[in-house]
This record gives structure tokens, sequence and C-alpha cells, in this order.
């Protein structure tokens, strides 16, 4: 393979049909324990005091024969068990199309093939990215965006339904949470976007930020919580915000995302359904082994 993938090659090749079944692989390969995560999941090498520097998230694909390293929107590739140096590949356009797929794939273990009404936090580049990996992936009735910016939630919304969506800029999260069946919050968010009064039984909540999205109490009445990794989710995001001020409770989380897709277990809980992918390394670098294929 070439010494270095850019960006422009990655866009290239890179289709939703190519992100959504990395997605799957990844999850199926955890599911059967071929996935070994660096220990700590995530380092971080800063310049003295400038607060700049490296963000390391490291994996292998023991069953795949790949580990990567994933630094500051790149994914260093190597070959395993030996760490031979296989490339490297930039992952800016990767990186958002992962977040999307990782979300819609996580979605498939409900069984369910559309959702009626979506209310989605954030109108960035990754709320960006999930809302295409959805409609790629799903029939979707009304769309909802909220965000701080009135202008950013109504370019995403004008973007979308130029594509023949139905998607609105909101201003009432109230309103727009309770109405809808699907909830993403897709931010940077540290506030709580998502109060527990707002959901019923029957919603499915997502949450991928890295501060806290959702009402502790959520967390606490979810029928059923799942999450990509628990200890990549006790250090960011709402989990860890809830176990710094002691609300957190093992017994909240029923298990991982590869496992309930391995083993659907057809909502056999009652309440609402939570999911919380913060992300592991392994789903970018198995990305990149993926866009390394078609470039080969």
């Amino acid at each position: 393979m070439p010494f270095l993938i850019t960006d422009e090659q990655v866009a290239s090749v890179l289709t939703w049909d190519l992100s959504l079944d990395a997605a799957r692989e990844t999850f199926r390969e955890q599911a059967a324990g071929r996935v070994v995560l660096t220990d700590p999941r995530v380092r971080r090498l800063l310049f003295s005091d400038t607060g700049r520097g490296y963000r390391l998230k490291g994996a292998a694909l023991t069953g795949i024969g790949v580990a990567g390293l994933r630094a500051s929107r790149t994914v260093i590739l190597n070959s395993w068990p030996d760490m031979g140096f296989l490339g490297v590949v930039e992952e800016r356009t990767a990186y958002a199309h992962r977040v999307g797929a990782v979300t819609a794939v996580a979605l498939e273990s409900l069984g369910r093939e559309g959702f009626d009404s979506v209310c989605m936090f954030g109108a960035g580049r990754l709320a960006h990215s999930s809302l295409e990996a959805l409609s790629h992936r799903y029939s979707l009735g009304q769309v909802t965006v909220l965000s701080r910016r009135a202008s950013s939630r109504e370019n995403l919304a004008s973007l979308f339904r130029e594509r023949g969506l139905n998607v609105r800029a909101g201003s009432d999260p109230e309103a727009a949470v309770r109405s809808a069946d699907l909830v993403i919050t897709m931010t940077n968010a540290d506030e709580v976007l998502v109060r527990d009064e707002w959901v019923t039984e029957s919603t499915v909540v997502v949450s991928t930020g890295g501060g806290q999205e959702i009402d502790f109490d959520l967390l606490e009445r979810a029928g059923g919580l799942f999450v990509d990794d628990l200890e990549g989710c006790l250090e960011s995001g709402d989990l860890c915000r809830a176990r710094e001020e002691g609300r957190y409770r093992p017994e909240w989380v029923h298990g991982t995302l590869a496992r309930l897709l391995a083993e659907p277990q057809a909502h056999s809980w009652r309440g609402p359904t939570i999911f919380i992918p913060r992300g592991m390394a392994v789903m970018d670098i198995m990305q990149a082994h993926r866009v390394v294929q078609q470039i080969r």
C-alpha cells in the first residue's frame, strides 16, 4: 500500500455501504472476543503547558491481523501480531463516516427499518454525517434538528430538505423529544439536553458526546442501556459524569452493543432504550483497513 493515503483518496472510495459493513464487522469481531484495546484506552501527550498535543487510542483486530493507532486525524496501521508498519490513513472524512455508521448499525439491533420521528441535537459535521448514515439505512419520517445557533440548524435542515428528506429546524427541545421515537445527541455540550420526564417508555436515545447530555434519572430508568466499551464510557460522557457525581451504578448498564447485535433480545426489556457509543479506536482501524483494501 502507499505510505500515506490522503483524505482525498479516502473520500473517493469511502461509500456508506463500506462504512456500515466495517461497523458491522467490528461489532462481530468484538462479540467474538477478537478485539484487543490498549490499556489505558486513551493516552494524552501534551507539549508542556500549551494545552496542545496528541490524543492516542489504539486497538488490534486479532482475527483479521491488523492493529492500529489513531492520533490527530490519522490512523497508523500495523500488521498483527508482529506490528510491521503498513501505512498511514488520513481520517477527517473517515471519522465522520465512522461516527454515523456506528450509530446506524447499533440501531439495527432493534430490528426496525425506519423511525417516524427523529430528534437530532447538533448541527455540525458529525450530525450531518449521522443524518446521512441514518437516511441511507432507514426510512425516516419527520426529523427535527436542534442546536444553539439558529443559522446552523436551519442550514442543516435546508440541505437535507433539498435531498428530499422531511427535516426542519426546531427551537423547542421538550416538544421535539416528546414527539420523537429516536433521539440522538451529537454535540460538544456538557449540559442536560434530554430530560427524563420528556422521554416515553418506547423512546430510543443515542448519546455520543463527551460531557453529560442525558439526565441521570433517565440513565437509571432505562430498560436497556448498552455501550460500545464500558471502560471508555466511564472515562468520558454521561456515565463518566454520573460516576464523578456519585450517581453511577454498575447495574445501569445491561451489556455491550456488540453482544446485543450478536444476540438480539427482541426488546425483552421494558422502558426507554439508551445506546452510548463513545467511539472505540478499533472502529477507526477497521474502516481504515477497509479503505486500504479498496485502494490497493
